[in-house]
C-alpha cells in the first residue's frame, strides 16, 4: 500500500472517530443508568454534540448530562420516558424528582441550542433552560407546565409563539433576547414574564391577552407599541415600568377592573394616556416620571386622584378633573409645571400632603361650583407663588377660604366678581358691575366713565370701547368666554379692574 493511500485511510478512520464521539445515539435499558452505560461504551460526554436517548432515563440521568455534556447542542428525547427518581443519594440538592419531568436547572448555563421532549406529558421545571443557548422554544405539544424562569436569560432566544393553553409560571422568558413574541388565543400572561427583554419590540396579538401580571413588560424599553384588547381585566404591579410605550389607549377594555401601582411608571417616551371609557381601581403612582406625558384622559367616574398619580410629570396638561372627583391624594400632582390653570370638580373635599407642590407655572384655580372649603393636608403647594393665582371661590365662602391655612395665601376673587382684583389708585374708585344675560352693566358713582376694555383670563384684548358716562350697556354675545377682565378707566385717570363671571 502507498504511504497516499494510508495517509487517506488514516484520514477517514480520524473523521470516522469525530462523527461517533460528535453524534450518538444511546439507548437506556433502566432510569439512572445513562452514565454507566456511555463509560461501558467508551463514549465521551464531554465530546458529543448531538445525542438522542432512547428508552427509560431519570432526573440523574439528566443532570448528568446537564453538568457533562458541555459541547451538547441538539438533545433528541423524543423517545425516551423521564421516570420518576427517589434515593438516599441527593442530586442537585433533592432526593425525590416526580416523573415526566425536566429537573430545575438541568441545563440552565449550558450550549444546549435545540431539544426533542419526550412524546407524553411533560413538565418543564424551573430554570430548566435559564441562561442556556436555546434557540427556539421546543415543540410544546405535551408539555403540561413551564415553571418559573424556565427560559430566562437565553440570549439566542429571539422569536416565539407563546405557550397559550399551558400552566405557566413566572419569569419564564425574563432577561433573554426576545424580539418578537406572538400570541394566538386568550390568555393571561404571569408575573414577570418578559421582564427586562430589553430587545422585545413587537407583540402581535396582544389584544389577546386578558390579564397582565405584576412586571409583565418590567423594562421592555424596545417595546413602543402594545393594543390592549376588550378582554383585558387587569394590569398589575409596574406591569410596563420602564418600557418604551409612546402612546397608551385603554378606551376598548369594557371589562377592566384594575390597573396596580405603577403600572405605567417612568415611560419616558410615553406622551398621552386614554382611559375616558374605562371604570377601572387605580393604584398609587400609576404615571410617575412619565416625563414626555403631555395628554391624559380620566374617567368621568374616577373619584380619587391617587397617590403619586401623576407625580413628576412636568409636561402634563391636565385640561380636565373628572367631573365625580372627591379626593385629591398625597403628591398626585407633584411637579407638575405645564398645568396653568386647574378646575376643582364640586364634590372635592380633600387634597393631601404636598398634592400640587412645584406647580409653578399654575396662575389660577376655579373653586366656584365648591359648597365648602376642601379640607388640607401638609404643604399642598409648596414652592408655588400663590399671591400671583386667581382662586375663584363661591361668593358665599370668601370669607371661609380668607380664614383657612394655605388657601388664605391665594389672590381670592368670588365667582361673581364683585371686588376688585387689581387697582391703581387709592383709595379706590366706586365701580359697579355685572351681567344682565349677555349684557355687561357699568356704573360709576361720583366719576363719569372714559372707557372700558375686556380682556380674557389670559389677557388677551376683546372689546376697547370709550364711554362719555356714568354708566354703560355692552353686548358680548359675541365671545364664548365665562370669564371676563373689565377694566373701567375713569375721567380722573383713575383705573379698575374686575374680574367677572357671565
Amino acid at each position: 500500500m502507498t504511504p497516499t493511500k494510508i495517509k487517506y485511510l488514516a484520514a477517514i478512520m480520524s473523521l470516522s472517530a469525530v462523527l461517533t464521539a460528535s453524534a450518538t445515539d444511546v439507548s437506556v435499558p433502566a432510569p439512572g443508568t445513562l452514565e454507566k452505560i456511555m463509560a461501558a461504551n467508551n463514549q465521551d460526554p464531554a465530546a458529543l454534540t448531538q445525542l438522542t436517548v432512547t428508552g427509560a432515563i431519570n432526573a440523574a440521568d439528566l443532570y448528568f448530562l446537564g453538568r457533562s455534556a458541555t459541547a451538547l447542542k441538539d438533545l433528541d428525547l423524543s423517545k425516551a420516558t423521564i421516570s420518576a427518581y427517589s434515593g438516599d443519594k441527593s442530586i442537585n440538592g433533592l432526593k425525590d424528582y416526580a416523573a415526566a419531568l425536566i429537573p430545575p436547572g438541568a441545563f440552565a448555563g449550558t450550549n444546549l441550542e435545540t431539544i426533542k421532549l419526550p412524546a407524553e406529558k411533560t413538565a418543564i421545571g424551573a430554570m430548566a433552560f435559564a441562561s442556556s443557548s436555546i434557540k427556539q422554544l421546543p415543540d410544546l405539544t405535551y408539555v403540561t407546565s413551564i415553571d418559573d424562569g424556565a427560559f430566562s436569560g437565553c440570549t439566542g432566544l429571539t422569536t416565539i409563539n407563546y405557550p397559550a393553553g399551558i400552566e405557566t409560571g413566572r419569569y419564564v422568558f425574563s432577561g433573554s433576547a426576545l424580539k418578537e413574541v406572538l400570541f394566538t388565543s386568550a390568555t393571561a400572561i404571569p408575573a414577570g414574564t418578559f421582564k427586562d427583554c430589553t430587545a422585545l419590540a413587537t407583540v402581535t396579538g396582544s389584544d389577546k391577552i386578558n390579564a397582565v401580571g405584576d412586571d409583565a413588560f418590567n423594562g421592555c424599553t424596545s417595546l413602543s407599541q402594545f393594543t390592549f384588547g376588550p378582554t383585558l381585566t387587569t394590569i398589575g404591579k409596574s406591569a410596563f415600568y420602564k418600557s418604551g410605550l409612546e402612546e397608551l389607549d385603554l378606551n376598548s377594555c369594557g371589562t377592566l377592573k384594575k390597573i396596580d401601582d405603577f403600572a405605567f411608571s417612568a415611560n419616558e417616551a410615553l406622551t398621552c394616556a386614554y382611559l375616558e371609557n374605562t371604570n377601572p381601581e387605580m393604584g398609587a403612582g400609576i404615571f410617575f416620571d412619565d416625563t414626555a406625558l403631555t395628554e391624559v384622559r380620566l374617567p368621568d367616574s374616577m373619584k380619587d386622584l391617587t397617590l403619586y398619580l401623576f407625580k413628576n410629570t412636568p409636561a402634563l396638561r391636565l385640561d380636565k378633573l373628572p367631573e365625580s372627583l372627591r379626593y385629591i391624594s398625597e403628591y398626585s400632582l407633584l411637579g407638575n409645571k405645564a398645568i396653568t390653570e386647574l378646575t376643582l370638580p364640586s364634590a372635592v373635599y380633600y387634597i393631601g400632603d404636598a398634592a400640587m407642590e412645584g406647580m409653578t407655572g399654575l396662575t389660577k384655580i376655579d373653586a366656584g361650583t365648591l359648597p365648602k372649603v376642601p379640607m388640607l393636608g401638609r404643604d399642598v403647594w409648596k414652592g408655588v407663588n400663590q399671591p400671583g393665582v386667581l382662586l375663584v371661590v363661591p361668593d358665599a365662602n370668601v370669607n371661609d377660604y380668607r380664614d383657612a391655612s394655605q388657601w388664605c395665601e391665594f389672590n381670592i376673587n368670588t365667582v361673581t366678581g364683585t371686588e376688585s382684583i387689581e387697582s391703581d389708585i387709592t383709595p379706590r374708585p366706586t365701580v359697579k358691575a355685572r351681567f344682565e344675560g349677555n349684557t355687561l352693566v357699568i356704573q360709576a358713582i361720583v366719576v363719569n366713565i372714559s372707557d372700558v376694555s375686556l380682556t380674557d383670563i389670559s389677557g388677551r384684548l376683546l372689546l376697547s370701547r370709550s364711554i362719555e358716562d356714568d354708566n354703560a350697556r355692552i353686548d358680548t354675545s359675541e365671545f364664548n368666554n365665562p370669564y371676563f377682565i373689565v377694566t373701567v378707566t375713569l375721567r380722573n385717570g383713575t383705573r379698575t379692574s374686575l374680574k367677572l363671571k357671565r
